[in-house]
């Protein structure tokens, strides 16, 4: 039997009745030359009777378990180590792909030998309201742009592994909001990344707590960040994300004594970082009421594309 042109990873934990609508909605691509690769984190519900039943329905699922929980970045890093295809994507168990996705991403592969990784735009399903909203990141994406704000969500993307080192995969190491960031901006270091402008996955997010929604997570996984990228970032790129990690716990001050020091070796990195924090907080707080998700990361986009930009 050939091996697929497509692997999908999907990762799940106790989710049985969310994983069959994540795991059809890839089996009913109207891109048949794919698998679909379950790595199963150990559950204690029916879920494996419900793996079970999809094998039975469809030859190309496979599935992985895990005794015992390794993560999402592991799991996923079980899936591309089982994984036949040379291109790579993800799902995630309460989500879905719209039937077109896959089409469409491998179509920008073939139209450029040199692309790396292809990503595109998003639904955001608020699972509380029913309200949806798009996100729209920015089209034009590079290493440099990376490095300052993660545009890309790990479900939306798909990467061609035969473009990077055989033991590309994601860093566990690195709190659990960072290592999908760092996947990909490695990818972009190496490879050209696409943005394709079209919704084909839909995300759906949940009231309950979320990483991102810990502050002191969210500041530690930033500075783990920092500090893993240090030397490919300037000293404005380090001076925000570290202003950024104060803000974060609500430290005014300790973020003003970041500024004064940056300022100290070079004012025109903490000025434009001064310029960057006033945007990117103005475009946060505008974003929800004008349903724009994406608003903060397209604002801090055409910042650092303008002239002067640090």
């Amino acid at each position: 039997m050939s091996s697929p042109r497509l692997t999908v990873v999907l990762p799940t934990r106790n989710r049985s009745s969310d994983l069959l609508r994540a795991a059809r909605s890839v089996l009913s691509q109207t891109y048949r030359d794919l698998e679909l690769i379950v790595v199963d984190e150990g559950s204690s519900d029916d879920t494996p009777e419900v793996l079970v039943r999809l094998c039975d329905e469809d030859p190309r699922v496979r599935f992985l378990r895990n005794d015992v929980a390794v993560g999402l970045p592991g799991a996923r890093n079980c899936g591309i180590d089982a994984a036949r295809g040379d291109l790579v994507s993800f799902c995630d168990d309460d989500d879905a792909w719209l039937p077109d996705a896959a089409r469409y991403l491998v179509d920008e592969f073939d139209r450029d030998p040199e692309v790396g990784a292809v990503s595109s735009w998003h639904e955001v399903v608020h699972v509380d309201s029913g309200r949806a909203v798009i996100y729209r990141a920015p089209l034009e994406l590079d290493d440099h742009l990376l490095l300052w704000m993660n545009f890309v969500g790990t479900p939306f993307a798909m990467y061609r592994r035969s473009s990077f080192d055989p033991g590309h995969r994601f860093d566990t190491g690195l709190a659990k909001m960072t290592e999908d960031w760092d996947f990909w901006l490695r990818c972009a270091q190496q490879r050209p990344f696409r943005m394709v402008p079209r919704v084909f996955y839909l995300y759906r997010q949940h009231g309950g707590p979320r990483i991102t929604q810990n502050p002191t997570r969210h500041s530690d996984g930033l500075l783990e960040f920092v500090a893993k990228h240090h030397d490919a970032m300037t000293p404005a790129c380090r001076g925000y994300h570290r202003c950024v990690a104060e803000l974060l716990l609500g430290r005014r001050r300790a973020a003003a004594a970041r500024l004064a020091e940056l300022a100290r070796s070079s004012p025109a990195d903490a000025a434009f970082v001064s310029l960057a924090l006033a945007a990117s907080w103005e475009a946060s707080a505008l974003g929800p009421r004008l349903r724009d998700p994406a608003l903060t990361g397209r604002t801090l986009a055409r910042l650092l594309r303008s002239p002067g930009a640090r």
